[in-house]
């Protein structure tokens, strides 16, 4: 599952924007002139999620499901950042 976030910017400021984002923890996926696709890994799943697994499968799978949804949310989930130019 991806979760796209879209951000334009002047021309004048396109590259620093990029360079802004790695330093935040995106990682460049590519590029042109007037586009950037960046990407994170999603975390390890909401605490509410991890709180119902444990509720309905750590008494027999001896907390299996916990780890199966931290495994698929960290590698699975990822945002997605798409850098525009205004022009």
């Amino acid at each position: 599952m991806t979760n796209t976030n879209i951000k334009i910017v002047p021309r004048a400021k396109f590259k620093q924007e990029i360079e802004d984002s790695i330093i935040d923890g995106w990682k460049l996926e590519r590029h042109n002139k007037d586009v950037a696709i960046l990407s994170k890994k999603g975390g390890y799943g909401s605490f509410m999620s991890h709180v119902v697994i444990f509720l309905f499968t750590a008494w027999f799978t001896i907390f299996l499901g916990n780890f199966i949804y931290a495994v698929y949310s960290k590698y699975v989930n990822r945002d997605e950042l798409e850098i525009k130019t205004d022009e």
